[in-house]
């Protein structure tokens, strides 16, 4: 994955999941 303009979008996503996760996780 070396397309630098793709990267805010896969760490948007990336921390969508870590947030939906953590929430899961803690309900």
């Amino acid at each position: 994955m070396r397309h630098p303009r793709l990267w805010p979008a896969v760490t948007a996503v990336a921390a969508a999941l870590g947030v939906v996760l953590a929430v899961a996780l803690f309900l």
